[in-house]
């Protein structure tokens, strides 16, 4: 991925996050059309939307007026003092992003464990659920203080004033920094690794059908998408601070970690609606545009086809007289028999016990 254009990381930017505005706003009415009241789970993934909105809105104007998406070298040869001010400013946009990327994605976590609690609400699986959710909690809370109070007695925010590379080095330490990101990048990696292949097993152990099963999964394994920006943000800072090639210029190291934190937070809402929005979605093609334009479509190439048949079934009846008079003659005879619609539109036979459904799937019970 080039980490240089600017104007690539903002169209990138608000792409995503309006798929992701949108698919939040479609679980919202999901559980609005099948009548349910908001549960714990969408409270938080609505927080982690929130906080993806606010770094979506940071990394676009950090791309439009810097520093994001600028080599910073260059700038440190021409200008040094100018570059002072843009690394001090790379420091804390990528501080920012770190602690909030936390906040939200160990909230993402804490929502799809709620979820699968909801899903597989069983003794057998309940212990589990519950224990990796307790996990999910400790993860969380506990790198985010850990973040936020990585400068020890200069006070639970002092990190965020301390980003510079001097007072880094005296009152933080430069190795403990790395040691804490190594932690979070890798358990983060790991941890999501977990809660996508979690029910899996749990579904498999379910009685369907294979083809069932296999259609379940693969909707838990859209969080697998989340994992892959997991992965490479894990690379990438891994590679920064133990890699043995060519460093990444600066400026573009933490326009690279501040852009694949942000795609790993909105991947994950992403992931964590899908388990939420089939029934919306199967409304909005039983009933919406989409099907309303399939149906058009259909009617029209099956008028076509209708049309073709009758003109040449005409065209040989005209040539055969005889075969035209039997069958005016065979409707004349039939003429009290009842046409294919009003065979159609005929009440159901009544029987005790019988529970008819229709095709709009309504229920009707009949009784003799």
């Amino acid at each position: 991925m080039v980490y240089n254009n600017p104007d690539g990381i903002i169209a990138a930017t608000v792409i995503v996050q309006f798929l992701v505005i949108g698919i939040v706003c479609l679980r919202i009415l999901s559980r609005r059309k099948q009548e349910k009241k908001r549960l714990i789970s969408d409270w938080l993934i609505l927080a982690a939307t929130l906080m993806s909105m606010g770094l979506a809105i940071a990394q676009i104007y950090g791309a439009a007026n810097g520093p994001l998406g600028l080599l910073l070298a260059p700038r440190l040869k021409a200008d040094p003092s100018h570059a002072a001010d843009m690394v001090q400013l790379l420091r804390e946009y990528n501080f920012s992003f770190i602690v909030i990327g936390i906040a939200a994605i160990g909230l993402i976590k804490i929502s799809v464990s709620l979820l699968y609690l909801q899903i597989f609400s069983t003794r057998n699986f309940r212990p589990y659920i519950i224990g990796w959710t307790v996990i999910m909690v400790i993860w969380t809370i506990g790198f985010l203080l850990t973040f936020l109070s990585l400068c020890g007695s200069h006070g639970t925010l002092a990190s965020y004033k301390f980003t510079n590379a001097k007072t880094v080095d005296k009152f933080c330490g430069t190795e403990r920094v790395k040691q804490m990101d190594f932690a979070l990048v890798v358990s983060g990696s790991i941890t999501d690794l977990i809660t996508v292949m979690l029910p899996i097993p749990m579904t498999w152990s379910l009685q369907l059908s294979l083809r069932r099963k296999i259609s379940i999964i693969g909707i838990f394994l859209v969080g697998m998408l989340s994992v892959g920006a997991s992965v490479a943000r894990t690379y990438i800072s891994l590679d920064s601070k133990f890699g043995k090639g060519t460093p990444m210029d600066q400026g573009l190291g933490v326009t690279a970690t501040c852009l694949w934190t942000l795609i790993e937070i909105q991947l994950g809402i992403l992931a964590a609606c899908s388990l939420t929005i089939r029934p919306i979605l199967h409304e909005i093609a039983a009933h919406g545009p989409i099907h309303s334009l399939l149906t058009s479509t259909r009617s029209l190439l099956s008028g076509r086809g209708s049309q073709a048949d009758t003109g040449a079934s005409s065209f040989t009846e005209l040539a055969d007289g005889n075969s035209f008079r039997r069958r005016s003659e065979s409707r004349s005879r039939n003429g009290s028999a009842k046409s294919g619609i009003d065979r159609y539109n005929d009440p159901l036979p009544k029987k005790n016990g019988v529970i008819h459904v229709s095709t709009d799937f309504r229920v009707d019970t009949r009784d003799a």
